[in-house]
């Protein structure tokens, strides 16, 4: 057994220096391949002096080849490192250690883009921990820079639709939804990317049918994402929502005389709050969902 911490044992702090140690390190190295390929240029033309002009353009491509490799290794790299850092929220559910991470990166750098990354998610994050005032004004200061990306500008409008949702706000929520929707219309990714940028909308599409009054079209996004999401910070909050139907199921059954299906709907809605409890880390639902098992038991 390995004595080095878990990606969930680490500190914001071992988290942060981890992924900064691994940006350091790929682009080193890409500096250190671009060096020896521009030396291998130099001597691939005195190599081909005198050569034929087919043998010539071969052995030109092959440093350019190695080139070209070499940044798609390094940008996949830098991509496996960012994925990882992110493992801390969407795949062990710390909120409040991504947050800090997320305070660290502000504090730490300078760079506009940098700063940009930070603050979504410094929104996500507050949001996730419950902290919608906050989460609200952070991702409001993204969507305001004009120099935010697609991508970060979809991040705060899911927050900020997340929020509105929260709160029972629908009119509020489907003009959040039009501006997201109009986003995606325009984004050139292609294949995951795109289908994740998608189901931003289909949230918001759901929760809008939610507070409309279909709650089927509801229920029927929230099964789907409690088993089928990518993310397990997704799955435990579809997980969270599905036991609340659960529980208002349960109080409509008992409301009409229906003791029995109440008590079950109960037990159904027991077993996705304890589930949400124990997977949830330090969001705000997973609270509420232990607070909600320790009221049943007192």
């Amino acid at each position: 057994m390995s004595d080095q911490p878990t990606n969930a044992e680490k500190t914001a702090q071992q988290a942060y220096d981890d992924w900064r140690r691994g940006v350091r390190w790929t682009l080193g190295c890409l500096a250190a391949f671009l060096f020896v390929t521009l030396i291998g240029w130099d001597r691939v033309e005195v190599a081909t002096h005198g050569c034929s002009g087919v043998v010539t353009v071969w052995v030109w491509c092959a440093p350019l080849a190695l080139t070209l490799l070499g940044c798609f290794m390094a940008m996949a790299f830098l991509a496996m490192l960012k994925n990882g850092i992110r493992k801390v929220l969407d795949g062990d559910c710390d909120a409040q250690k991504m947050l800090e991470v997320a305070a660290i990166c502000l504090d730490r750098t300078h760079l506009p883009a940098s700063r940009r990354r930070s603050k979504c998610l410094y929104a996500v994050c507050s949001h996730e921990l419950g902290y919608n005032d906050v989460a609200f004004q952070w991702a409001n200061e993204v969507i305001c820079d004009a120099g935010a990306s697609l991508s970060q500008r979809l991040s705060a409008l899911s927050v900020i639709g997340a929020v509105y949702g929260a709160a029972g706000k629908a009119e509020e929520l489907r003009r959040v939804r039009d501006d997201a929707a109009a986003c995606v219309a325009r984004s050139r990714v292609r294949g995951q990317a795109l289908e994740s940028r998608q189901n931003i909308v289909r949230a918001m599409d759901a929760r809008l049918a939610q507070l409309t009054g279909d709650a089927n079209a509801w229920r029927t996004h929230l099964e789907r994402e409690s088993m089928g999401a990518s993310q397990q910070r997704m799955r435990v909050h579809a997980t969270f929502q599905l036991a609340i139907q659960y529980e208002r199921d349960a109080r409509e059954a008992r409301a009409t005389g229906d003791e029995a299906r109440a008590r079950e709907l109960e037990a159904i809605a027991g077993e996705k709050y304890a589930r949400v409890a124990r997977f949830g880390g330090t969001l705000a639902c997973a609270r509420q969902a232990q607070a909600w098992l320790d009221a049943r038991q007192a």
